[in-house]
């Protein structure tokens, strides 16, 4: 940009673009027949997109919540909480866990904005939940619990000896 401006006197300059903003403004004053070199900066303001997992009533803890464009994650808190703040554009959020249907929604975030989507994960019909132990009721980790039918599902103990199995 050029800028012809009177000598001897202060301005203050800035650069103006919606869903952007600056590092100025600037004073700067000019003498007479000077060039005065003054950059300045624009960045990209973000948005936020702070939504919540749900079974359809009750919030969904530990749901991985992926935005599909950045491959950006985050796990939903013990509310159903999710958040990211990213700039503005429009997104696809995928939404999973285990034992349950993935979802996704797309979401239109401007700069500035708060977007709040409700992302619904619909429960597997048939999930079997149990725990392994020693006799002495000790757990048992990494114990492979199967299921057998037409299809054969399996699952690994935790920690403390509970598994889930979704089946579908």
């Amino acid at each position: 940009y050029v800028l012809s401006l009177p000598p001897n006197e202060p301005f203050q300059i800035d650069a103006i673009l919606s869903g952007f903003g600056s590092n100025g403004p600037f004073t700067v004053t000019t003498t007479s027949g000077d060039t005065v070199v003054q950059d300045i900066f624009l960045k990209a303001l973000s948005g936020i997109i702070q939504g919540r997992v749900i079974d359809g009533f009750a919030p969904v803890r530990d749901a991985l919540v992926t935005i599909i464009e950045t491959g950006d994650e985050a796990v939903s808190d013990e509310g159903g909480r999710f958040e990211f703040e990213i700039a503005p554009g429009q997104y696809t959020i995928e939404v999973s866990k285990a034992c349950h249907f993935s979802a996704t929604e797309i979401v239109d975030l401007a700069a500035g904005e708060i977007e709040e989507p409700i992302i619904i994960l619909e429960a597997l019909k048939s999930v079997v939940t149990g725990r392994v132990t020693e006799f002495n009721g000790a757990p048992i980790e990494n114990a492979e619990v199967t299921a057998s039918g037409d299809t054969v599902f399996t699952a690994l103990t935790g920690p403390n000896g509970n598994y889930e199995l979704c089946l579908k």
